[in-house]
């Protein structure tokens, strides 16, 4: 087990974010994030959304597989956090990590890792963001992925 202690960040501030129409969630928090210079948050959300693009991560083969699948759904649960990528060059260090589950007109449930989704009608999202703090991913060669421990 790996962890980072955090004793009574000195600055933090919980933003309530608002998507609409047209916007796209993960682009939308990176730029909200990088505008503010944040790079120490948690989020969640709901709302609904069109046109999902989700992967799910396959340990062994090291890659991701990955659908868009097409239409309406209900955004039951956004989560994610926002860091920054040890070498800084993905998004000028910004990094959104964020998971989905999403229902159907048919109350069918889908999730997986956020790759990005427009919001359909609206997206609410709550953000606490720490100012004084900065998570750092770092390449974990065993995973093959970016962690933040």
């Amino acid at each position: 087990m790996k962890f980072h202690s955090v004793k009574n960040p000195t600055d933090s501030t919980i933003y309530v974010i608002s998507l609409e129409r047209g916007e796209y969630i993960n682009k939308s928090i990176e730029a909200f994030c990088l505008e503010r210079k944040i790079f120490c948050a948690h989020f969640s959300g709901i709302g609904a959304i069109r046109n999902p693009e989700v992967s799910k991560y396959h340990g062994l083969e090291k890659g991701y597989q990955g659908a868009v699948l097409e239409g309406s759904y209900e955004l039951v649960a956004l989560v994610g956090n926002i860091g920054r990528i040890e070498n800084g060059d993905e998004k000028d260090g910004i990094f959104c990590h964020s998971h989905v589950a999403f229902s159907d007109s048919k109350f069918t449930m889908y999730g997986g890792h956020l790759v990005e989704t427009e919001v359909e009608f609206i997206c609410e999202i709550y953000l606490h963001a720490f100012s004084d703090l900065t998570i750092i991913r770092k390449r974990d060669a065993v995973v093959g992925l970016n962690t933040i421990c």
